[in-house]
């Protein structure tokens, strides 16, 4: 290698945190304290593309899937279940979707949140015709450990992709 090949080109140093409009004479013009919250509300402009933006928005729509997902598959799959119940689980299931995104559920939270989920949406449909449906409750309690063990999956999966992006 030659002198010719170590020459290190310099480039002028340019302040990324300021804005380049900053130094237009128009905002010059401007008096100290709009110069300052036009300056914040350009930052927060900027800060909306941020990738952390787009990364917690998709963690929040396939949390709110997954939540639905969770709850509708078992009440589909319980014996006798009516269409009705199947409808009541989707609001339940973005409620924990929604949950589980706000609050950075895991495996053991996430199970137990889809568990209540689904014994609160059966409850308040009417599910049980009689008080003695040994069928009812057996298919319920199916349902739950269904749901538990799936939820429990999904919270694994997202406390794996925490650690993994943290490092």
């Amino acid at each position: 290698m030659g002198d010719a090949d170590r020459e290190v080109i310099h480039a002028p140093r340019r302040d990324i945190t300021r804005d380049p409009r900053e130094d237009e004479e128009w905002f010059q013009r401007l008096p100290p304290e709009i110069q300052e919250r036009t300056v914040e509300s350009w930052r927060a402009g900027r800060v909306r593309f941020d990738p952390w933006h787009d990364r917690n928005r998709a963690l929040r729509n396939r949390c709110l899937f997954e939540g639905v997902c969770v709850c509708v598959l078992p009440t589909f799959m319980m014996l006798g279940s009516s269409w009705g119940l199947v409808l009541a689980s989707v609001p339940g299931g973005l409620v924990t979707g929604w949950l589980w995104w706000r609050f950075g559920t895991g495996r053991i939270t996430s199970g137990l949140l889809a568990m209540l989920t689904l014994l609160v949406v059966v409850l308040v449909s009417g599910f049980w015709s009689s008080r003695l449906d040994a069928i009812g409750l057996f298919n319920t309690a199916f349902g739950m450990f269904i749901a538990g063990l799936l939820a429990a999956g999904m919270g694994l999966r997202r406390e794996l992709h925490r650690r993994e992006h943290a490092l």
